[in-house]
């Protein structure tokens, strides 16, 4: 079996094991997602934060469009914020100026009531976010339990799952934090290396009136950061993938028999080292086709109209994240471990 044909093995692993998969998913990521959704959607409605998340979500739309107008009236006006500026100075009645200075008033209000709206809702926002992390955390044991079940045997049940789940639990979440550390790093660096290079030629482009231009509409003006923000896609895509898929076999290296976290990321090098590109290549297909399927997906709730479109295409692209693509790519990651290690082996 070669990387290609990892496809076709990872879908009938799926189906072999299709309501292993969906139990385990069911009960110990949705199950618990949903009593934190329960005990906040009662928590605000039983108390006064359930009116206050009214409040915030409105007044969020309202400065939205109160920006938009705001901007738009100062890209009509012709004048830049220096010159608006001066103007006012010189003759605050003008109507155009009211209005502009009408609209800033009611932006800047807006802003000051949201500001004390974060406030008073940071209690329950905290506690609803704390509790959603831990329900995640809880949630991985799923993963991981699946993952660990599937290199160690082709069949295997929702007590496989919890069991093994368990017992990988803390190891596997050790590696995982450890390699999502190293990205972070990876990231940030480049991040901050890359636009502390091109800032200078960044302010020359991303100025007031650009930003005026586009905030009313006008995205042309932004056509020329694109020779900025592409390459440094690309590059933060190469940053990121080459120590993501060197170490893409820790996890099922530590379900195989390996017992120290720091021993599997070497061993996953050697296993990648000479396959990298084939890799690549394989997952970026297996991406690219779950792009597509999310496109239709979402035209598909585009032919509802109105907010239940974007609702029916949210509850669509979850369910199918969480039941078909997460479980998928796990299952794809143990069978390209297995023809890495097979292909080891004959050297």
């Amino acid at each position: 079996m070669g990387f290609g044909s990892a496809f076709g093995e990872s879908w009938k692993d799926y189906q072999t094991n299709f309501w292993a998969i969906m139990k385990s998913i069911f009960l110990i990521l949705v199950v618990p997602l949903l009593l934190v959704m329960t005990i906040s959607y009662f928590w605000a409605h039983s108390t006064g934060y359930g009116a206050l998340l009214a409040e915030q979500h409105d007044a969020q739309q309202l400065l939205l469009s109160n920006l938009q107008s705001l901007y738009v009236s100062i890209a009509e006006s012709g004048m830049s914020l220096s010159e608006i500026e001066v103007a006012l100075e010189s003759a605050p009645k003008d109507p155009v100026l009211a209005g502009i200075v009408s609209k800033a008033s009611s932006v800047a209000l807006l802003s000051e009531r949201l500001d004390v709206l974060k406030k008073q809702l940071f209690p329950y926002n905290a506690t609803t976010l704390f509790l959603t992390f831990i329900a995640l955390l809880f949630g991985l044991l799923a993963t991981f339990g699946i993952l660990a079940s599937a290199v160690r045997k082709k069949t295997f049940s929702l007590r496989d799952v919890w069991n093994t789940g368990r017992n990988v639990y803390w190891k596997y979440l050790g590696a995982f934090v450890l390699l999502f550390i190293v990205l972070i790093v990876i990231f940030i660096v480049i991040t901050l290396l890359y636009f502390s290079v091109t800032q200078g030629y960044l302010r020359s482009q991303l100025n007031s009136e650009v930003l005026v231009q586009a905030m009313s509409g006008n995205l042309q003006v932004l056509i020329p950061l694109l020779s900025i923000i592409i390459p440094y896609f690309i590059l933060i895509l190469f940053a990121l993938a080459i120590p993501a898929i060197y170490w893409m076999f820790v996890l099922p290296l530590l379900a195989d028999g390996e017992k120290s976290i720091f021993t599997s990321f070497g061993k996953s090098f050697e296993l990648v080292h000479g396959r990298w590109w084939r890799l690549f290549g394989v997952i970026l297909l297996s991406y690219v086709f779950f792009f597509i399927l999310g496109l239709i997906v979402g035209g598909l709730s585009l032919a509802i109209e109105g907010i239940s479109g974007s609702i029916v295409f949210q509850l669509l692209w979850t369910v199918f994240s969480y039941f078909v693509v997460a479980p998928y790519f796990v299952l794809f990651c143990k069978n390209l471990y297995f023809v890495a290690k097979k292909e080891a082996h004959k050297k």
